[in-house]
């Protein structure tokens, strides 16, 4: 006959099978009495399907990771219920992100009002003649801008003897903030 030996560390050694259980996790065997069973519950235990054992240390590795699980269930739950009363999921975040670039670039912009339109119903020449135009303005203001990288875009339908206002894309967001600060020296000089 075969000596089972207990996995407990009681160094117990027995050939009566009957006597000891397998932890369905580890699977280690323990000796009835160490696993603090009867030898009836073993039985009952080994006789029935899906019902099973697992030893003390099992059990309290398996309750640790039921714990973790929780906790992690709980931390996901918690994480949705923010990003849900803070109103931004991936789709609004990357919106928002885009309108907040549209805001930075447009911060480029200036608006001029009442420069004359070229009576010519050439559009390509009516465009060179407001960029000739803008550049003019903004070289006469005190800090001697800089414009060649500018772009000058009439804004509205062209309509004989009517001044549609011009969009001025300057180069940098400080440029606009120096015309727009030496705006009333234009308006004294028309």
């Amino acid at each position: 006959m075969v000596s089972i030996k207990c996995s407990c560390g009681c160094n117990t050694t027995s050939s009566e099978t009957h006597k000891f259980i397998d932890c369905c996790v580890c699977k280690k065997i323990y000796l009835h009495s160490c696993a603090e069973l009867s030898i009836t519950e073993i039985r009952t235990i080994k006789s029935k399907k899906g019902v099973s054992w697992s030893c003390r240390n099992c059990n309290i590795l398996s309750s640790d990771i039921n714990d973790l699980k929780a906790a992690i269930l709980s931390l996901r739950n918690d994480l949705a219920a923010r990003e849900k009363s803070a109103g931004i999921d991936d789709k609004a975040f990357e919106e928002l992100l885009a309108e907040l670039g549209d805001r930075n670039n447009r911060k480029q912009n200036i608006i001029m009002f009442g420069v004359p339109e070229s009576d010519t119903h050439d559009a390509n020449t009516r465009r060179s003649r407001e960029l000739e135009t803008v550049q003019a303005v903004l070289k006469a203001l005190p800090s001697g801008m800089n414009t060649d990288h500018i772009e000058v875009h009439r804004i509205g339908r062209f309509v004989p003897d009517r001044r549609r206002p011009i969009k001025v894309r300057l180069s940098s967001s400080r440029e606009a903030h120096t015309v727009l600060k030496h705006a009333r020296r234009l308006r004294e000089n028309e």
